[in-house]
């Protein structure tokens, strides 16, 4: 068993979250090694080899054997891992990185009639995964005729399998029993039809418009289809955005966004809510109304009392008239 895992470990490469070394007999002859950061040659870090009083970060290069250190936050050095002998390459190893999500929220709360508001995706990790999308209703009223014909999921109960269904303690059974209830209970995206929003993936950034001009069209694809996302080069597999040009209510939903590595499918869900622009005015609305309710009430009585004490004035100047 012991040794299945040790050949297991091997054939997966060198794992950035576990560290580990290579090169000992690949790299025999070897007098120059490199990291194709993500697997692209023109960004590359040449390795030095050890120095205890200065020594480097995340690798340590002694001889012809490298030690890749175990770095679960950053994961700089994930690509792949070249050794070579005057300009001839002799081997290459590529050091893995599993799935990450950057900075996509749980939710977005966006008022009924904004525009160009939008959503980034952006995975990490090594081979680069590559993202779709996928829509579940969460609410039928807010859904009524987009979901017509069985076309996408209403999510009734069970909307939160990280709560609700999916409660193994291991992370990566939990994880992968999250991405498996989504497939199994989301739309894709495309067969939607949703009015007003655009699919587009990027290698910088997308501009905050549906308008792109020429220079921003080279770093910003919009996608009809998912055969146009898999046609996409691969510079622009790890990083997707959602622009809503006009929000609306049947834009409600949930909407997740789909990484896959090779055999591995991750998946991050966020909601997005849409609420009536003068949603947030009634609860200030209401305290107006308590309190012309209270206003109206104390002069109704500081008129009802005056009145009384006048009645009284006028009793007591008719007594004083009968007494004389």
């Amino acid at each position: 068993m012991k040794l299945f895992a040790t050949f297991a470990a091997l054939a997966l490469g060198l794992e950035i979250e576990q560290g580990g070394k290579w090169g000992q007999t690949e790299c025999i002859n070897a007098n120059k090694f490199i990291i194709e950061r993500l697997g692209n040659s023109s960004d590359v870090e040449v390795l030095t080899q050890f120095n205890a009083e200065k020594p480097t970060e995340g690798y340590k290069l002694e001889g012809n054997v490298v030690e890749i250190l175990a770095d679960k936050n950053n994961r700089k050095l994930m690509g792949r891992l070249v050794c070579s002998q005057d300009g001839t390459k002799l081997s290459s190893e590529d050091i893995t990185g599993s799935i990450q999500f950057k900075n996509l929220p749980n939710a977005l709360t966006n008022l009924d009639g904004d525009v160009n508001k939008r959503i980034e995706c952006e995975a990490i990790g090594y081979p680069l995964p590559s993202l779709k999308w996928r829509f579940q209703a969460i609410d039928e009223e807010a859904v009524e005729g987009l979901c017509d014909g069985g076309k996408c999921t209403v999510c009734t109960s069970n909307c939160h399998p990280e709560e609700d269904v999916c409660k193994q303690e291991d992370s990566n059974a939990k994880e992968a029993c999250v991405s498996q209830f989504y497939q199994a209970n989301s739309t894709d995206i495309f067969s939607m039809g949703i009015n007003d929003l655009a699919v587009r993936f990027s290698n910088k950034t997308c501009p905050m418009s549906g308008e792109l001009s020429e220079a921003e069209a080279l770093d910003c694809k919009t996608v009809l289809s998912t055969a146009e996302v898999e046609n996409l080069p691969i510079n622009f597999a790890k990083k997707s955005q959602l622009l809503f040009s006009d929000v609306s209510y049947a834009q409600g939903g949930k909407y997740i966004c789909v990484a896959t590595q090779e055999d591995v499918v991750r998946t991050k869900a966020f909601v997005w809510r849409v609420k009536d622009p003068m949603a947030a005015l009634w609860p200030f609305l209401g305290l107006v109304v308590e309190v012309m309710v209270v206003v109206a009430a104390i002069l109704y009585y500081e008129k009802k009392s005056a009145k009384g004490n006048e009645e009284e004035e006028t009793n007591d100047e008719e007594a004083a008239k009968l007494t004389k």
